[in-house]
């Protein structure tokens, strides 16, 4: 399932279309993992998200895959991955596991429903992973 949300959010990259029109590689991993194009992502959907950056599909986010696949996809500010980084790997052992991957879904859920709304996903990415 997380490979072929990788795979096809690649080769979007890859070809330079995108399925949706959307203008930011942030919004595209939010068009990826949304399965159903319903604008809202599940947990399940929310937990993909986040494993698109699991480069060894262990179910795992290590520093160094998130650092790569942050430049790959080329999402901004990719000198400040590291540090991003940080927002997924809470007790700071250089991992993200599965406890700290739902952290980070529940943390974009601001209303609490149980899905990740567009809206909620957009507030968030933008006030976690952006440099002023």
């Amino acid at each position: 399932m997380v490979k072929s949300i990788l795979y096809s959010g690649i080769l979007c990259i890859l070809l330079g279309y995108i399925t949706v029109s959307s203008s930011e590689p942030y919004e595209d991993l939010f068009h990826v993992a949304d399965n159903n194009n319903d604008t809202f992502l599940t947990s399940t959907e929310c937990k993909n998200l986040w494993l698109i950056f699991d480069g060894d599909d262990d179910k795992i986010i290590s520093k160094l895959e998130f650092e790569i696949r942050w430049t790959f996809l080329n999402l901004a500010h990719r000198e400040h991955a590291p540090v991003f980084f940080e927002q997924l790997d809470r007790n700071l052992d250089k991992i993200a596991d599965a406890k700290e991957i739902k952290r980070i879904c529940t943390y974009f859920d601001d209303d609490g429903d149980g899905f990740v709304s567009k809206f909620e996903y957009d507030l968030n990415w933008k006030g976690i992973f952006s440099v002023e």
